[in-house]
């Protein structure tokens, strides 16, 4: 399974992103990110962003991609699906600074 994540937004406005190839991961560490992918609720309907605009708030970008399906994901701090916090916060751990 490959995940890109994009994170962009907030006070200052910059990009941070990661990629993700499961496959290059130990075995336990890459049944933990497709579980969270699984539970996060990002594969089960198509998200989008909301209106409400604020200059602090972040929007997320998330493709997943598997021998069965590409999906893209996108939303924000207030329409993140309810189970989506956790992978959202696992990927932040893994993002650099994304030039634009």
């Amino acid at each position: 399974m490959k995940i890109s994540f994009y994170q962009s937004g907030g006070v200052a406005g910059l990009t941070f992103g990661c990629e993700i190839d499961t496959r290059s991961l130990p075995g336990a560490e890459a049944a933990e990110i497709e579980n969270l992918v699984k539970i996060s609720g990002v594969l089960k309907r198509k998200l989008t962003l909301s209106r409400i605009v604020a200059c602090d708030i972040f929007s997320y970008r998330i493709s997943v991609k598997s021998s069965e399906l590409t999906y893209h994901a996108t939303f924000d701090d207030f329409t993140i699906p309810e189970g989506g916090r956790p992978l959202v916060d696992y990927l932040k751990k893994h993002v650099h600074i994304c030039q634009t």
